[in-house]
């Protein structure tokens, strides 16, 4: 911002104006206090011849010149920006699903189901499904095992638990029965047994175990008084199986090792 100032001169001229009025009011003065006295004449100036200074012809040197090297200013550094790594999100894996229950069916554990046919009850109770017509029965459960397991171990808990308590019991060789890729891979092995409980029934009864290769594991006994026979009903059974073979992994899968037949092991001779 530029402030302007306003300038202040005072000439010579002025002040000699100011000085002889000064002079001549002092003489009227003095002239005024008394004609006795006889005023003093006032000597005129001297005049002074003024001095004229020849121009000079020299020219005037001009300054020097002053030659200011250049400057060099650095380009400023920007930095480059930073850049954040991608970040990659984790993979969704989503989570199993299990296929819906048909209504009118009931639930083994881990995916797998059984309907109940028409003129058919059923009930569970602690994992184990029991289905009957009033003629035969069928004893159902799922157990999940270690992949690659032996079938006769589990075939020989189930015996222990389910069999020979209720009477006296002969078996047959637990046989190679069914073997499948698609839509996983699982086997059948089936054996067949007569049983006489303590009441003197005689009851005959074939037991089938289903291995998928993730070691989950179908028990499908079938039993009725001598003489009786008959089976579960198509519709019950084939969504049994499909079940089963369509139910979510519950263990890292392995290659199964079939074997033709083997024997239980059982407290009776």
């Amino acid at each position: 911002m530029f402030v302007h100032h306003a300038t202040r001169t005072t000439t010579a001229r002025h002040r000699l104006v100011a000085l002889s009025l000064g002079l001549g009011l002092a003489a009227i003065s003095l002239s005024a206090c008394g004609s006795s006295l006889t005023p003093t004449a006032l000597t005129a100036p001297t005049t002074v011849a003024p001095t004229t200074v020849a121009p000079s012809t020299t020219s005037p040197t001009p300054p020097p010149t002053i030659t200011m090297p250049d400057t060099t200013v650095p380009a400023p550094t920007v930095p480059a920006p930073t850049v954040p790594a991608p970040t990659v999100p984790a993979p969704t894996v989503p989570a199993p699903t299990t296929p819906a229950k048909p209504v009118g069916s009931l639930d083994l554990g881990d995916g797998v189901h059984v309907v109940v046919a028409p003129g058919w009850s059923g009930e569970s109770n602690d994992g184990l499904v029991i289905l009957t017509d009033g003629k035969i029965a069928v004893s159902l459960m799922v157990v999940k095992r270690a992949p690659g397991e032996a079938a006769k171990a589990v075939v020989d808990e189930y015996v222990g638990l389910l069999l020979d308590p209720q009477g006296v019991v002969d078996y047959s060789p637990a046989t190679l029965r069914w073997t499948t890729e698609a839509p996983r891979a699982a086997v059948q092995y089936e054996l067949f047994y007569a049983l006489v409980n303590s009441k003197g029934t005689n009851i005959q009864g074939g037991l089938s175990t289903y291995v998928r290769d993730d070691g989950l594991t179908l028990l499908y006994d079938v039993w009725a008084p001598s003489g009786v026979t008959g089976a579960l009903p198509d519709e019950s059974f084939q969504s049994m199986i499909d079940s089963f073979l369509d139910a979510p992994d519950v263990n890292t899968p392995v290659t199964l090792t079939p074997v033709a037949e083997f024997q239980v092991t059982t407290i009776h001779q």
